[in-house]
């Protein structure tokens, strides 16, 4: 779904998210820190805003002529936004339109669409949209559709109006949101598109193919409803005129459609209850301040008799299953995602979320922060677009984003730390992203072996950010560190390549705390924690009695990874061993070791042949001592 839903509906974070995850992970990074860039960025880009609103190259009708019409036919091109105002009329007759900007459509305007081509040029997701209030109304009929492959979004409030009729939409997909009391008409189009309404609305859909219909959930709502599964969908009507129906402000029609598909936002405060249904997705909404926490959530679920496992709302499900799971973080809601499969997340307005350990596996939408919100990604695959946009920050933390997009906009910050790209990021206006990678490593003491990573700004042409350099330190002590620079100060930026040349020299075997600082223009440096771990260097000393003093089970590495990885432990005494892995449902994939063993480091490479992307478990196990942690395949 799209920011724009949420923005017409009427940073912090907990310290302690920048601790040690558990995977030896950590931020040295404050949200101050994240805050003061956002705010100067703000007040950098304010006057560019004010000019986009109103430039040289976009189109307005009616004024400074209220009563203005425009007719346009054959070929026109908008590079620019479009805003139609007071009586203005734009009339888009059998014509060959395309516009590369936003639509504004307010008072008694209209824009009226017949005929023809109407594409709207887009380079990433939803990277425009319309909006339509007071009185305006927006038409097309018999119109080709086309919205540059990607998702282009509508919303309309108070009084507004949408007619969508005899039309083919392709190469695109349209998200349209109903608010205040407007309407919408739709009738014999090809994929119209997803559908929520919010407010007394009355939207009626008739002759159509593929479509996905929301049922968006209010506080103080109840419903009981079980969602027809015909193939062909007729007469079919859901407002609190129907029975087991109530607090539902909005009028919804479905007749003689084909290939419909249900959805179902609910909202904090609703009670819900589905029988012998099929959702192609549900979405939690969260709107109050509480933290919750919600877990074990995964996509393709079925439910022969669940309450869902939410605190501040009840939906139960009967007989009942779900394609994708999908979560919307609005107002001042403070939300963790546990050990979850979904496919899609929000954070909208001032909300806090933390998505921890789970999967996002891009079959609900994408993953995005907006307004001032914060979104905190650790330990997790992430295989939809990841975006941000306007003052929000979106943080990744060893992750992997594994989507076809990466993308920042406005005055939005990301940091991407530690975090496997299947793409290059990209960051527009006055948006900036801070990439810092310096994985775990393995190196023998009295050896110089280079630390390879990244350490780099990606910024918009807007941004006035600069980047001065990066320092790379390692301390003995995790929980205090004391910090020491590995070739003092590096001016120049490092894509994939070596970072510094560490001199072990006179060091001792063991853990290191690593510590990879991007310095700035706009404040404290952001930092980013590793580990590394010296061995002895066989070639000088050949097994000098090491002696293992304790149980333990390392990170394996390289995570994540695609064909084998290596899993080290340690046992003081000879033990039985039983070394498993386990998938995110806890269900047993493999024993590795079931044997006894001798006292002493042990490594084990394992091999993913037959297991698919996702996030694991591996679970060692001895008559005294037990550990999990948990790896990522990607392939």
């Amino acid at each position: 779904m799209k920011k724009l839903i949420f923005f017409l509906l009427p940073l912090y974070f907990s310290t302690s998210l920048f601790g040690q995850s558990k995977n030896d992970f950590k931020l040295n990074i404050s949200a101050q820190t994240f805050g003061q860039i956002t705010q100067k960025l703000t007040a950098k880009s304010t006057n560019r805003i004010a000019k986009a609103l109103v430039s040289d190259n976009d189109l307005i009708i009616g004024y400074p002529d209220p009563n203005e019409v425009l007719t346009i036919t054959g070929n026109y091109y908008l590079v620019g936004n479009l805003t139609i105002v007071n009586n203005g009329v734009l009339n888009i007759d059998s014509a060959d339109f395309k516009i590369d900007g936003d639509i504004f459509i307010m008072n008694y305007g209209e824009m009226n669409v017949s005929g023809g081509n109407f594409t709207v040029i887009q380079e990433f997701i939803y990277e425009h949209d319309a909006v339509v209030i007071q009185s305006g109304k927006m038409q097309f009929a018999g119109v080709q559709f086309k919205s540059s492959g990607q998702s282009w979004s509508n919303a309309f409030t108070d009084s507004a109006s949408y007619i969508l009729k005899n039309c083919e939409i392709s190469n695109g997909f349209i998200t349209t949101a109903l608010i205040g009391q407007s309407k919408g008409v739709i009738d014999n189009t090809q994929m119209p598109g997803e559908f929520l309404c919010f407010g007394p609305n009355d939207l009626e859909i008739t002759n159509s193919d593929l479509l996905l219909m929301w049922l968006v959930l209010p506080d103080s709502s109840v419903v009981e409803s079980s969602l027809p599964s015909d193939s062909v969908v007729k007469n079919w009507s859901f407002s609190s005129d129907e029975p087991f129906v109530d607090n539902i402000p909005y009028a919804l029609k479905i007749d003689n459609c084909t290939n419909v598909m249900w959805g179902l936002i609910s909202i904090s405060g609703s009670e819900a209850r589905f029988s012998d249904t099929e959702f192609r997705t549900v979405g939690l909404m969260f709107q109050n301040p509480d933290s919750i926490v919600v877990s074990n959530i995964t996509n393709e679920s079925n439910h022969s008799d669940e309450i869902i496992d939410v605190p501040d709302r009840m939906l139960h499900l009967i007989n009942s299953h779900v394609h994708t799971w999908s979560f919307y973080a609005s107002a001042n809601s403070n939300i963790s995602i546990e050990n979850c499969v979904f496919g899609e997340i929000l954070a909208q307005d001032s909300s806090k979320v933390l998505i921890n350990n789970s999967v996002c596996d891009g079959t609900g939408g994408y993953v995005g922060a907006f307004h001032q919100s914060f979104l905190l990604i650790v330990g997790s695959l992430i295989k939809s677009q990841v975006i941000s946009r306007q003052n929000a920050v979106l943080v990744g933390a060893g992750s992997t984003f594994w989507g076809s997009e990466i993308d920042a906009d406005e005055s939005s910050v990301m940091f991407i730390a530690n975090t496997a790209t299947a793409v290059e990021p990209e960051a527009h206006h006055s948006a900036i992203i801070f990439e810092a990678q310096c994985p775990h490593l393995e190196g023998l003491i009295d050896d110089i072996f280079p630390i390879f990573g990244t350490a780099r700004v990606i910024k918009g042409p807007e941004n006035p950010i600069q980047f001065y350099g990066y320092d790379v330190a390692y301390s003995a002590d995790y929980e205090d560190p004391v910090w020491q620079r590995i070739n003092g100060f590096q001016p120049d930026a490092v894509i994939n390549d070596t970072l510094v040349v560490w001199d072990t020299a006179t060091l001792p075997t063991g853990n290191y705390a690593l510590r990879l600082s991007i310095h700035h223009s706009f404040g404290e440096p952001i930092s980013m924690g590793s580990s590394a771990r010296l061995n002895i260097n066989t070639d000088v000393q050949e097994n000098e009695n090491h002696v293992v003093q304790k149980y333990f089970l390392e990170q394996n590495y390289p995570n994540p990874f695609n064909a084998s990885t290596t899993i080290r432990f340690g046992i003081p005494k000879s033990s039985p061993v039983n070394l498993k892995i386990f998938d995110m449902r806890g269900r047993e994939i493999v024993t590795l070791i079931n044997e006894e063993l001798p006292a002493g480091d042990h490594e084990f490479n394992y091999k993913s042949k037959e297991q698919s992307s996702g996030v694991y478990f591996y679970s060692l196990k001895t008559q005294n001592f037990s550990q999990m942690k948990k790896f990522m395949i990607v392939k």
